[in-house]
């Protein structure tokens, strides 16, 4: 009988043993044993994977360029599908801080503002008003956007947001105004610049509700004045004059407000005089139902028209004619903090019968710019309230009203009589019930607002203010917002029960999950406290991939309770997440954020098997002997280090007529978890192979992650085959930390690399 060589066996299977050990960490693996794997060199990493979108270079925003939208646009990004924009509104004086603003999701498709929020372009037309007039507040705001690049098909990771500068629409003209029977043959028309114009347009209407107005003429956009030349057959004839810029797009703004103008005819009566407001009965002496009560000096055989302006509408207002009396009482809409200028013209008919005609003077010169203004005042709540807690008190800063000195708002008269208030403090605790009176120690005013501190057991609140015996309606209903929620917390890697569950797939190891997303990671569960004074209105939830900017709502609706699960679509392992909490009083308010908490879901058993894999294969790439050459060259022993920590000893020696490798980690780490100093995983125990000399064998060994890494639990291998030298059949028992045991196929953790 022919004897074998035996030495060359062992040398052989020893050879194959090793093609086979690396193959089942490194290459992709075979599927029968026939077939090769690929070269270690050509599958290894240095760092571990990131898909996570790249920022969007460049935004730009429209200043100006329209009445009623704003454009935006930006660079496209190398694999996003869409595109999340965000608003945040500021007032147009004020400065900003990116950090500190309050960003809504803008509304692309879909029913939700928040879950259907994708843009698939690069461009975005934001309709701010869609009915724009003079009145609009949105002339008097500013826009900030944020855009970020998404793909949630392909699961990346929501890019960094990129955030733009100021945005503003194309406002009309404002405080337009036009001479009222100053001269005979012209009217002179002012107005105040409009951002962004190169061109004013004049227009003139022969009614008051400027319908079909008639453009008298177009100027250059540094002109601030246009003359109205008018003709003997147009004296006395009331006419309504309003302007419009046109920007350098050639959009024409929405109107102005309408001036009346008019130029005199000849016998008209003279200027009406002495037009004032009543003492004590217009200057902040009692509320609307009081109202505003004027006089005048009276003309012998004049009937007169009173007309109105105010410092929030500097359009004329006619609210009576046909006086006989030199007196008039304005209860007619007033609103509260708002200075009202009352004019006065007389009129007298010429004439008789068919030929008589009505004949007006010129308006009196008691406007908010002439020299003494019938300026008057209802009696005002503060308009502007905040509440703060401070421990078991509150702290409450209220805007001065109308008519004190120090009135954020210039006063036209300038007059040394202010008014001297006190205020009454209401409180309640429901909505429906602001009665109680609260006492607390009056102070002094500084830059325009009170501050005052008290202790009631009261969530509701309005101020009143008084004078004397009279009293103003009261302010809005404000409350404070609660304090911030304690004790944020956010699961890690947990099992969440109420939104996963694990079964195993009949007759395949292989292990079904539901509630993982398309990159196989599960949802966090993020808890809290409720605040000491509660939160009635409920809590919105935020979520960054930064823990100090960055923040994103993610709830559409306010959480009622105190736990919120997380069902982040782009969410992908290795990644930290950092959520804060806000709380919401009943008015749905809030300003007190909670201390941010970190999280990030579990991975499914597949998935943990190929993050996991990324430490194993960076620490074989490191080895030298089982990668040499030679048969006899890869047997011995061998140490190497890991990046972070810890050692891989390496053993391979021929046993009986087979061979064995030994590999075994001792507090072994390589990575960290991107932007932070923290272990992705942190390995110990065995991933050990036997073989016979027909080159098929098992593995055997536990290697047990721990708790300092992300993801903690434990891999067993004595269940993998190895046939012909390579991995050909079984599976891993994988066990993340709070899970069952679940069963992995052998050729997991490989693909792609």
């Amino acid at each position: 009988m022919k004897r074998f060589n035996t030495k060359v066996l062992f040398i052989l299977v020893i050879s194959m043993l090793m093609t086979g050990c690396y193959q089942l960490f490194q290459s992709k693996i075979p599927m029968t044993h026939q077939k090769p794997g690929v070269s270690l060199g050509d599958i290894l990493i240095d760092e571990v994977k990131t898909t996570k979108l790249e920022a969007p270079v460049q935004i730009f925003v429209s200043e100006g360029l329209s009445p009623n939208t704003i454009r935006i646009s930006w660079s496209q990004v190398d694999k996003a599908a869409s595109y999340c924009l965000e608003r945040a509104v500021i007032p147009s004086s004020e400065n900003f801080d990116v950090d500190n603003l309050e960003f809504n999701a803008i509304q692309a498709s879909g029913t939700g503002i928040i879950t259907s929020t994708f843009i698939s372009g690069t461009e975005y037309s934001d309709l701010i008003t869609s009915t724009p007039s003079y009145t609009s507040d949105e002339y008097n705001q500013n826009y900030i956007y944020r855009v970020c690049a998404e793909n949630k098909q392909m699961g990346y990771e929501s890019s960094d947001f990129t955030y733009s500068g100021k945005a503003f629409l194309f406002a009309p003209p404002v405080n337009v105004s036009a001479s009222a029977g100053e001269n005979s043959d012209r009217v002179e028309i002012k107005w105040e610049p409009s951002k962004k114009a190169i061109r004013y347009r004049i227009y003139r209407s022969g009614d008051s509700t400027n319908s079909n107005p008639v453009l008298l003429k177009e100027v250059s956009g540094d002109v601030r004045k246009y003359t109205n030349l008018i003709s003997t057959n147009e004296q006395g004839i009331d006419f309504y004059y309003s302007v419009k810029a046109v920007n350098s797009l050639g959009v024409e703004s929405v109107s102005s407000s309408v001036a009346l103008g008019f130029a005199l005819k000849e016998g008209a009566p003279g200027r009406i005089s002495d037009v004032k407001i009543t003492e004590g009965k217009g200057r902040g002496d009692g509320p609307a139902s009081d109202g505003i009560e004027i006089t005048w000096k009276p003309q012998d055989g004049l009937m007169y028209t009173v007309y109105r302006s105010s410092s929030k509408d500097n359009s004329l207002q006619q609210l009576a004619t046909g006086l006989t009396d030199c007196k008039y009482l304005d209860k007619k809409s007033l609103k509260p903090n708002t200075y009202y200028y009352y004019r006065v013209l007389g009129y007298k008919t010429m004439g008789s019968g068919d030929s008589a005609e009505i004949v007006k003077g010129p308006l009196s010169q008691s406007g908010p710019e002439d020299d003494t203004p019938a300026e008057g005042f209802i009696l005002s709540a503060p308009e502007e309230i905040a509440i703060d807690r401070l421990g078991t008190r509150f702290q409450i800063k209220f805007s001065q009203p109308i008519g004190e000195d120090g009135y954020l708002q210039d006063s036209k008269i300038y007059t040394e009589s202010y008014k001297t208030y006190s205020y009454l403090l209401k409180g309640g605790t429901t909505l429906d019930s602001i009665e109680d009176d609260i006492p607390f120690t009056e102070v002094f005013p500084v830059d325009g607002y009170y501050t005052i501190t008290i202790e009631t057991q009261c969530k509701f609140f309005k101020i009143i203010t008084q004078n004397g015996s009279s009293i103003s309606l009261p302010s809005s209903v404000t409350a404070p917002s609660p304090t911030a929620s304690q004790n944020v917390q956010a699961t890690k890697a947990a099992f969440i029960k109420e939104a996963m569950s694990v079964t195993k797939e009949d007759g395949k190891h292989n292990m079904l999950v539901t509630g993982a997303n398309v990159n196989e990671v599960f949802p966090v569960k993020i808890t809290w406290n409720a605040p000491a004074d509660g939160a009635d209105g409920g809590y919105f939830i935020y979520r960054s991939t930064d823990p100090e900017k960055g923040y994103r709502k993610i709830t559409e609706n306010p959480v009622t309770e105190c736990s919120y699960i997380d069902y982040n679509d782009t969410a992908k392992a290795g990644i930290y997440y950092y959520y804060k909490v806000l709380s919401l009083n009943q008015l749905g308010k809030g300003s007190n954020y909670s201390d941010y908490a970190t999280g990030y879901g579990a991975i499914t058993y597949n998935q943990f098997m190929r993050e996991y894999n990324k430490t194993i294969q960076r620490s074989q790439k490191k080895l030298t002997l089982m990668h040499k050459s030679g048969n006899t060259d890869k047997l011995g022993t061998e140490t190497i280090n890991g990046d972070i920590s810890g050692d891989l000893y390496y053993k391979a020696s021929v046993q009986g007529l087979g061979g064995r490798v030994i590999m075994k980690y001792t507090d072994y780490a390589d990575y960290y978890v991107p932007g932070t100093n923290n272990v992705y995983f942190r390995i110990d125990g065995n991933t050990n192979t036997s073989a016979s000399m027909d080159a098929s064998g098992t593995m055997d060994g536990t290697v047990v992650c721990s708790d300092e890494g992300m993801y903690p639990g434990t891999l067993i291998y004595d269940n993998v085959e190895i046939k012909g030298g390579s991995a050909g059949g079984g599976y891993y028992l994988i066990t993340p930390k709070g899970f069952p045991e679940g069963e992995v196929d052998y050729t997991v953790g490989n693909e792609g690399w």
